[in-house]
C-alpha cells in the first residue's frame, strides 16, 4: 500500500503489536479509550504504520500538541453517551417516511401516539444526539485553538461545519431542551437517512480525536520520546535508553545502526537478553513509523519502507512443513524483502534452530554475507553459534555486539546490558543442574 511501512502478521505477532497469546499487546499500552468506537479508531492506526516523514511527523506533532495542552484536551463523552448513538443509528425504528409538509406532520403525530418504539429512537434518541453534539460543541469551544497543528485542525474544522448547518445549529444555539417535536422529527431524517453518511463520518472524527487524546495520554503516562525522523536516504537507526515496555523495570540500552555497518551479529548466553533487545528495537521502530511515542529516552531514524524479523517460527502440521522448512521460507521471504524493497530493517533470532549444527552455521554464514552486501537494509541477527564470528569478522559490513552473565555461588547473574563485543560464555548445562534436572533423571553433571 502506498505511503505505508511494509510489515507482515508474522513481524506483528513477533514483536505483539496488536495480538499476543494471552498476553497483552502493545496496542494495549497506548488503550486510554472510553468508548468501544474509539477503541476501533485507535487499532485502525496501528494498522497503518507510514513510510512517509511528511506523514508520521504530523502526526507526532498532533499528539505533542495534545500532550502539551492535556489539561483542555480531556475527551468529553462518556462510554454512556456513545453507547446511546450507537443504538440510535442500529435501531430498527425508521425515521419518518414523508418528506417535509402537512404529510410529515401527519405522520409525526400518528407514530408519536401508537408506537413506543419512534417515540424512544426518532424523539428521545434524537434528543440525545443532540445533547452529544451540543457538549461536543462546547468542549471544541473551550479547547485553545492557538498553534493548533494542521491535524487537529481539520478534524475540528470538519466537524465544526457540520454543527453551523441549518436546523441543527439553531437548535444547538437554542439548547436541545428547547427543540420543539418537529425539528427533533426533521433532524432525526437528517441524522439518520438523508445525511447520514455525511453525520457518520462526523461521528469517525470524533472517536480520531478520542484515539489521538488516548495515544497522548499513554505515551506521557510511560515517559515515551518522540523519535526525530531523519531526512535520509541512508537507513539509520539510533536509540537512547530504549527498554521494552512490557517490563515492570526494565533495563535500557542503547542501539545504533547503520553507516558502514549494516548487520549486527548478537552473541550473548540463555536469558541474558538478546530476545528482548530485539523486541524492543522492532517495537520502537514501529512506533516511530506510525508518529507515535516510543519507549526511549532519545531516538533518531531513517524512514524505512519494510520491517520484517523472524523471531518465533512454527511448523505447520496442516501444511506439512518441518520447523527447519518453515524456518527457510522465513528466511527465503525474507531475502525476497531485502530484494524487492529499499530501507528494510531484519531482525532474526537464532537462525537455524531446527538442523543439525553443520547445516545451521554454513546456513547462517550464507545468509548473514548475503545481506551485509546490501546497503539498503539493516540487520540485527543473534546467534548461539559462537564460530560464526570467526568467519564474519572479515565482513567489513559486519559489527559485533553482546550480552553477557557472571556466575555467582554457582548461579548466573545478569545485567541485561548490550556491549560491544562477542560473548563466548555457555551456561545452557548450568541452568539446566540449577533447575534440578540432572538429579530428576539421575545423571551426574560434574
Amino acid at each position: 500500500m502506498d505511503n505505508k511501512l511494509q510489515i507482515d502478521h508474522h513481524t506483528a505477532s513477533d514483536l505483539q503489536i496488536f495480538e499476543a497469546r494471552g498476553d497483552k499487546t502493545v496496542l494495549d499500552l497506548f488503550d486510554e479509550t472510553v468508548t468501544a468506537d474509539g477503541k476501533l479508531k485507535l487499532k485502525e492506526r496501528f494498522y497503518n504504520p507510514f513510510n512517509s516523514r511528511d506523514s508520521i511527523i504530523e502526526v507526532q506533532t498532533a499528539i505533542k500538541y495534545i500532550q502539551e495542552n492535556l489539561e483542555s484536551w480531556t475527551f468529553p463523552i462518556t462510554p454512556h453517551d456513545a453507547n446511546a448513538i450507537n443504538l440510535y443509528y442500529i435501531s430498527k425504528s425508521k425515521p419518518l417516511q414523508t418528506e417535509d409538509g402537512p404529510l410529515f406532520w401527519a405522520e409525526g403525530v400518528v407514530r408519536r401516539i401508537f408506537s413506543s418504539e419512534f417515540r424512544e429512537i426518532s424523539l428521545q434518541g434524537t434528543f440525545h444526539f443532540i445533547r452529544f453534539l451540543e457538549q461536543f460543541q462546547h468542549w471544541i469551544d473551550r479547547v485553545d485553538k492557538n498553534g493548533l497543528p494542521s491535524l487537529l485542525k481539520n478534524i475540528l474544522v470538519s466537524i465544526k461545519n457540520i454543527l453551523n448547518e441549518g436546523v441543527l445549529s439553531e437548535v444547538l444555539r437554542e439548547g436541545a431542551t428547547n427543540a420543539k417535536h418537529g425539528q427533533l422529527l426533521w433532524l432525526d431524517k437528517q441524522f439518520r437517512e438523508v445525511n447520514s453518511v455525511k453525520y457518520v463520518m462526523m461521528l469517525n472524527q470524533v472517536y480520531e480525536l478520542e484515539a489521538l487524546i488516548s495515544i497522548a495520554i499513554a505515551g506521557k503516562k510511560n515517559g515515551f520520546c518522540f523519535a526525530e525522523m531523519l531526512d535520509s536516504d541512508a537507513p539509520i537507526v539510533d536509540l537512547t535508553d530504549a527498554w521494552h515496555p512490557f517490563l515492570k523495570a526494565p533495563v535500557v540500552n542503547n542501539a545504533s545502526l547503520g553507516g558502514n555497518e549494516s548487520v549486527v551479529f548478537l552473541t550473548g548466553p540463555n536469558m541474558a537478553g538478546k530476545t528482548t533487545f530485539l523486541r524492543a528495537l522492532g517495537i520502537c521502530v514501529y512506533l516511530a513509523h506510525l508518529g507515535f511515542p516510543i519507549p526511549a529516552r532519545q531516538g533518531r531514524l531513517s524512514v524505512f519502507n519494510g520491517l520484517l524479523s523472524s523471531i518465533n517460527t512454527e511448523d505447520s502440521v496442516t501444511q506439512g512443513y518441518s520447523y527447519f522448512y518453515s524456518e527457510v521460507l522465513r528466511v527465503k521471504k525474507a531475502a525476497q524483502f531485502v530484494k524487492d524493497t529499499p530501507k528494510v530493517l531484519l531482525i532474526m533470532d537464532e537462525l537455524f534452530k531446527g538442523t543439525n549444527i553443520k547445516d545451521a552455521y554454513d546456513g547462517s554464514l550464507m545468509v548473514i554475507k548475503g545481506l551485509a552486501k546490501n546497503p539498503n537494509c539493516l540487520v540485527v541477527i543473534s546467534s548461539h553459534l559462537l564460530e560464526l564470528a570467526n568467519d564474519l569478522k572479515n565482513v567489513p559490513s559486519v559489527s559485533f555486539s553482546c550480552f553477557s552473565s557472571k556466575v555467582v555461588d554457582g548461579k548466573p547473574q545478569f545485567d541485561y546490558k548490550i556491549k560491544s563485543g562477542i560473548s563466548s560464555e555457555r551456561i545452557g548445562l548450568l541452568i539446566l543442574k540449577n533447575e534440578g534436572v540432572d538429579k530428576l533423571l539421575g545423571v551426574d553433571l560434574e
